[in-house]
This record gives structure tokens, sequence and C-alpha cells, in this order.
């Protein structure tokens, strides 16, 4: 993957800085592919930004890297992380699993936690919500993928380099 060399964040103060290379860890037990193959056509299309779809085989998600909760839905299903170096990560686990209101799912952090790579973000019954019908694909988004120059997946369960 390459950076957008001219990919710049702002921060606190307003100073401009460039972003770096980043790697994203695969945040939960399970099977990885690239994001085209999605089952959700609004992320298969990419027009949320580029990432991997994760098919879990467990019920916890772990960050993906290190940095600030910048959002977490109250029906805790989603999760937006902005890591160190200016990624922005959507994590969203299942399809239409807003609707569950929160049924299945606790956070294990709140909306302005710093969070660690590999630290528990949240907890979700995955045998519960495939008996109440929804599809627990996990959707990893990098937000700012226009920031990038390239997004790929890397080997197999191993996650994303954005470059």
């Amino acid at each position: 993957m390459k950076k957008n060399d001219n990919a710049v964040k702002v921060d606190s103060l307003g100073n401009a800085q460039k972003i770096t290379d980043e790697t994203i860890l695969q945040l939960l037990d399970g099977t990885v592919a690239d994001l085209i193959e999605a089952p959700d056509p609004a992320f298969a299309s990419g027009s949320m930004g580029q990432g991997m779809v994760i098919y879990p085989t467990a019920g916890e998600v772990f960050a993906p890297v290190n940095g600030v909760v910048s959002m977490l839905f109250k029906t805790k299903h989603a999760i937006g992380i902005i890591s160190n170096q200016g990624l922005n990560v959507m994590i969203h686990i299942g399809i239409d699993t807003v609707k569950l209101n929160g049924k299945y799912f606790v956070a294990c952090v709140q909306q302005g936690d710093i969070v660690q790579a590999g630290q528990l973000l949240i907890k979700f019954d995955l045998q519960s919500i495939k008996k109440a019908g929804f599809d627990p694909a996990t959707f990893v988004i990098v937000t700012n993928s226009n920031d990038y120059q390239e997004i790929s997946l890397m080997k197999a369960d191993k996650g994303l380099r954005c470059l």
C-alpha cells in the first residue's frame, strides 16, 4: 500500500502533521475476507471506506490500533477509533444488528477512552445474535480511506495495511 504523500491531519493546536503508514490488526477471531466479498452491499461497495469483513467465531472485539474511542453507538454494535497516527477506523458488528437495541452487546470502553491495540472493546453473544436471525459479519472500515494511496488486506487473518 502507498500512503498519499499529501495526506495530513491537524492536531489540537491546528498544526498540520503527515499521516504515517499504519497496520490495522485483526480485531476478532474468525475468517477474514476482502470487503468486496461482504454480504452487505453498503459496505461491499466501499462507499463508507475501504476495509475488510470478518466472519466471527468468537464474541470479543479488540482494539486494532492504539488510539482513542471516537464514537460508540448506544446500541454497542458499532464503535469508532482514531489511531494515534490519525487513522479513522469504524467497527460494525453484524448486519442490521442495530435493531437489537443493544441486546447481546456489552461495551468494555466508553467514548473518549484511550485504548491500546489488543484491548477488549466489546463483548457480544455470537450464538444469540445468530439465533435472532442476524448475520454477525463484522466490518472494519477505514473511514478516511482517501488519506491513503492504498489500503490492502494483508496475509489472511493478519489485518489491513494502510499506506
